[in-house]
């Protein structure tokens, strides 16, 4: 792989499983997202399965502190909803028996109803680790944050990369914030995604989040501060997405690295 999308993403489970290894090492667990979205047929969405399974697979047989990302519409949410929901308990049932803790991502202002009513049947048919990504640029996340809190999943709180209410630079920053106040006030542990070097300031001084909180970055920035928090005693993860299916997910980060550069904001080293 060269140029911008090996910066993003790994060519296949193997380079994935290599990477995760080091930044174990580095005292930093990874999220694995096996590429792929807006399945339109069963047969993409079973592919999407087999890469999850295998992915599941090879985090357990190495023993590897990782988790697995799912995304919904790459098990088939965008034409039949039933069925990404089998699939999801399939693939959550199978991390669950190994103790691998399963992430929705969260994608278009389209599925976001779909993806927490996902969360809330997979908490429904088990009991193990479950995470749910919520964007800050939507003026319902609180709402979300205090829904999923009930049903006892994880909040991976991220400013965004769709189209959300809010557009603003500033408004997403302060929302971020605010939202990072009410997961904190909640007292379950909880992970937030960001490469703003004003965000990690800011927590950087709360030594009150270092228990509780979880930062994560993207496989492609921030691996000094990944490494810097790591040797710090926070919790750090980072994101790695593999597979040949990238060209949205490659997009969506060239698209934040420009708009970060137009209100000349750097993300951190």
């Amino acid at each position: 792989m060269t140029g911008d999308r090996a910066r993003w993403c790994c060519e296949d489970l193997n380079e994935a499983i290599e990477l995760a290894a080091k930044r174990n090492k580095q005292g930093i667990r990874c999220i694995i997202d096996p590429l792929g979205e807006l399945a339109k047929d069963p047969v993409s969405a079973d592919e999407a399965l087999s890469a999850a399974v295998q992915t599941i697979e090879a985090i357990a047989s190495l023993g590897l502190h990782a988790s697995i990302a799912l995304k919904p519409t790459a098990l088939g949410a965008a034409y039949d909803l039933d069925e990404c929901l089998a699939r999801a308990k399939e693939l959550t049932r199978l991390a669950w028996k190994e103790d691998i803790a399963v992430e929705l991502d969260m994608e278009t202002r389209k599925y976001v109803d779909e993806t927490l009513r996902m969360a809330i049947v997979l908490r429904e048919d088990g009991q193990g680790p479950l995470s749910i990504a919520l964007q800050a640029y939507l003026y319902r996340t609180p709402m979300d944050a205090r829904r999923m809190d009930r049903i006892g999943a994880k909040v991976r709180l991220v400013k965004g990369a769709y189209a959300g209410d809010m557009d603003d630079f500033d408004g997403i920053m302060t929302a971020m914030l605010d939202n990072i106040d009410l997961l904190a006030s909640m007292g379950r542990p909880f992970s937030i995604g960001t490469h703003d070097p004003r965000v990690i300031e800011r927590i950087w001084k709360d030594r009150g989040l270092k228990g509780v909180m979880e930062v994560g970055m993207l496989k492609g920035l921030g691996d000094e501060t990944k490494v810097k928090l790591a040797g710090k005693g926070w919790s750090v993860a980072e994101y790695i997405p593999y597979g040949k299916d990238s060209y949205a997910y490659v997009t969506r980060r060239e698209n934040y690295l420009r708009n970060l550069s137009n209100l000349g904001v750097e993300p951190c080293p």
